[in-house]
């Protein structure tokens, strides 16, 4: 089977080194760098809902994206490594966030504000804010999971 290539165009930005200096560029590259990256998620995601035809992906490339969108998915990963999840589970609104930033400060990611944690865990199903009970005590909290990994910080 013969491939043709698919040329993309390029362009520069005009007088880039008037424009910005050197030193701020490498300050800010790793934001700039994030920027891209959740920029690109978006893309891959808005992509998969186009019924228009899409650049091609070899299986390998495919299978390259899923691994990427994975890697970076740091509450999927946190989930995975921190928590269990099931109908019965509770965990107070404060110590699960608290966990969680927790996590992300010790891999290294940023962590999500609440509101936005809150938002990424309701599209995971899991409703943020409820009144619960934990141990006789009515309080806020999230209904259908809980922490396994616990660390020194998190809130009792």
């Amino acid at each position: 089977m013969e491939r043709r290539p698919i040329v993309l165009e390029w362009r520069k930005i005009k007088n880039f080194s008037k424009k910005y200096s050197e030193a701020e560029f490498i300050r800010d590259r790793p934001a700039f760098v994030r920027e891209c990256l959740v920029a690109y998620a978006k893309a891959l995601k808005r992509s998969q809902l186009l019924n228009e035809p899409q650049l091609p992906m070899t299986e390998y490339m495919r299978q390259r994206v899923k691994e990427w969108l994975m890697t970076n998915d740091t509450i999927g990963n946190w989930i995975n490594e921190n928590c269990e999840l099931g109908e019965n589970y509770r965990e107070q609104t404060q110590t699960l966030y608290n966990n969680y930033t927790r996590y992300c400060h010790l891999s290294g990611t940023q962590a999500l504000k609440k509101a936005k944690f809150n938002g990424a865990m309701r599209t995971r199903g899991i409703e943020p804010n409820k009144t619960i009970k934990i141990n006789g005590k009515t309080t806020k909290g999230y209904k259908g999971i809980h922490r396994i990994e616990k660390y020194d910080s998190d809130l009792y």
